[in-house]
């Protein structure tokens, strides 16, 4: 295995990952089987793994030594990726009828500790690489770092909306209440991530 592959299979990922909750906002009734709904949880750990996987790579064949800021971003898209890992093995152990980490709290925040690691990692990416990568992964980075924020800004949102109201919704469940506003924006948080592996590919 190395850093080609890996991006290949962090692609086929979040590609996974993004179709099947576009399904479930849009076809909910499809995961009212347990056999699928057994199947997508374990298929979206193995693809958010595949993300984990990816940095871990990222770190070891592609930061040079000399970057040590971009190592320590490395590290927090990392840990960042991991968090969101755990909260799929959740849901892979809750259709299992296994149950840990009952509060929501952990729900809100694994993915948000990820979206803000994520966006520091694609920041400095972009600015200690700016100079020495092709145009194409420059706009890629900066694209990431586009979607990243939202997803932070979107993040904070539902925790704010928490902390305030006491009721938890998962991230796309907005798309199901304002399908005018936040399908455009997942679609678009989806398509900066997809391009930004795409294009890294491509370039290995």
């Amino acid at each position: 295995m190395n850093l080609k592959k890996v991006t290949l299979l962090s692609i086929i990922g979040i590609s996974y990952i993004f179709v099947s909750r576009a399904i479930a906002t849009f076809f909910p009734e499809i995961f009212i089987n347990l056999v699928v709904t057994r199947i997508n949880t374990l298929l979206s750990l193995f693809a958010s793994l595949a993300i984990v996987v990816f940095y871990i790579y990222f770190y070891k064949d592609y930061v040079q030594e000399k970057q040590i800021t971009l190592k320590n971003a490395s590290i927090f898209a990392i840990i960042g990726s991991f968090a969101v890992l755990f909260l799929f093995l959740k849901g892979f152990l809750v259709v299992f009828n296994l149950y840990v980490f009952r509060s929501h709290v952990f729900n809100i925040i694994a993915p948000l500790i990820s979206s803000i690691f994520s966006l520091y990692f694609f920041i400095i990416f972009y600015r200690e690489t700016t100079h020495n990568v092709q145009s194409n992964l420059k706009l890629a980075i900066f694209l990431a770092i586009i979607g990243s924020s939202i997803s932070t800004l979107i993040r904070t949102f539902i925790l704010f909306n928490y902390h305030y109201s006491g009721k938890f919704k998962w991230l796309w469940n907005y798309s199901r209440e304002f399908p005018v506003i936040f399908i455009p924006i997942f679609a678009f948080m989806f398509f900066t991530s997809f391009y930004f592996f795409l294009t890294f590919y491509k370039e290995q």
